[in-house]
């Protein structure tokens, strides 16, 4: 599952991803201030699993040789040529020069935190209980839960989806890095 995650990202930075998602589970159990919470009843009360579970079934099962992705009833065939091109955000903007696209990008990754960041403070104030654990957490605690919830749990999978259904590659490009 991990493999076939990061096969959407290059190089470098599928190690850092990796490890993303490792920080993820070890800062969940880190920054919780309720004690004697289990990690795994946690994951078992909310919808999270679901989401892994369905990145399982399409990394072993829908992915073929040669990272391809095989709908099922498709022959896994490793001689398949895949014509897609691949795009960024940017140029599907019809943005050409270097610095358009790395501040293109910069605005584009801003606003997807800070709306994803607000949804995420919106889903967790939303119950009584919650509340009552959002207003026990330290601003320290609350902005690395924000962090991780946003790069992790909604970030990797609308990059995903856009790989997936759009075909685009990167986001923000600059001549450092490419997210």
């Amino acid at each position: 599952m991990i493999y076939g995650i990061l096969s959407l990202f290059k190089g470098t930075t599928a190690f850092s991803v990796l490890y993303g998602i490792i920080l993820l589970f070890i800062a969940v159990v880190v920054i919780t201030s309720i004690p004697g919470l289990v990690m795994l009843n946690w994951l078992l009360d909310r919808s999270l699993p679901f989401l892994w579970i369905a990145l399982i079934i399409v990394g072993t099962l829908m992915r073929g040789p040669g990272w391809m992705l095989f709908w099922p009833g498709q022959t896994w065939d490793h001689t398949r040529l895949v014509y897609e091109v691949n795009r960024n955000l940017p140029d599907i903007f019809g943005i050409t020069s270097d610095w358009g696209k790395g501040i293109f990008g910069f605005f584009a990754v801003v606003l997807f935190y800070l709306a994803a960041g607000f949804g995420i403070h919106k889903l967790v104030t939303r119950s009584p209980l919650n509340r009552k654990i959002y207003e026990r957490t330290s601003l320290l605690q609350y902005l690395v839960f924000q962090f991780f919830a946003i790069t992790i749990l909604v970030g990797l999978p609308a990059k995903i989806l856009l790989r997936l259904l759009f075909r685009i590659k990167y986001v923000w490009i600059t001549p450092w890095f490419n997210i």
